[in-house]
């Protein structure tokens, strides 16, 4: 089914998310290859979508910022490699957040567009459930921002408070992270599982 190219984009933007960050934190992996699952769940992406508009044209809006992440993706992996030095370059800064607001509109789709077949199909509650994890979605999203905003001021060599702040909102990041991807995957589950999807 078409929605299942959704899930998969998380489920893989998850997994390959942790795999590729082990690696790298393990000296296993360039740090390019951090870039490399948006490129892939930015594909799937678009392909659900484009499967999905025949549906529900919500999801049509979603293909242009699909291809902007996967574009953006690409030119992030092409920078120079200062990813890990702090405080990030502007051009780098500016390229993250390009990358934040494009995945913001990804998700929007998703959940407007399951949202809106949930309402034509009878089932106010979960599409309830859609602007919910909007919600906590875009939270998460204004987390990543503040840890951006940081780490474009925060030098490597700083200490105090700000570092301190630094590491406990990236610490924060992860795991509420990790938990609005599973909130998500098994959102966009149970849409495979409820909607009728032709």
């Amino acid at each position: 089914m078409s929605i299942l190219y959704l899930f998969w984009a998380f489920v893989g933007q998850a997994i390959l998310g942790i795999v590729i960050t082990g690696l790298n934190r393990l000296g296993l992996a360039a740090i390019w290859l951090d870039y490399f699952p948006t490129v892939i769940v930015s594909i799937l992406y678009f392909i659900g979508f484009m499967k999905l508009e025949k549906v529900n044209p919500q999801f049509a809006k979603g293909k242009p910022f699909a291809i902007a992440a996967a574009v953006l993706a690409v030119i992030q992996i092409f920078l120079p490699d200062q990813a890990n030095v702090l405080p990030l370059p502007w051009w780098l800064t500016i390229v993250s957040l390009l990358v934040i607001i494009a995945d913001l509109f990804i998700i929007y789709t998703v959940c407007k567009g399951i949202g809106l077949m949930a309402e034509a199909q009878n089932l106010p509650d979960f599409k309830k459930v859609s602007y919910q994890r909007w919600i906590i979605y875009v939270c998460n999203q204004i987390l990543a921002l503040a840890v951006l905003a940081i780490s474009a001021f925060v030098s490597s060599t700083s200490t105090g408070s700000m570092v301190t702040l630094a590491g406990l909102l990236g610490v924060i990041y992860v795991v509420f992270g990790l938990l609005v991807y599973i909130l998500m995957a098994t959102f966009i589950w149970k849409a495979h599982q409820l909607l009728d999807i032709k």
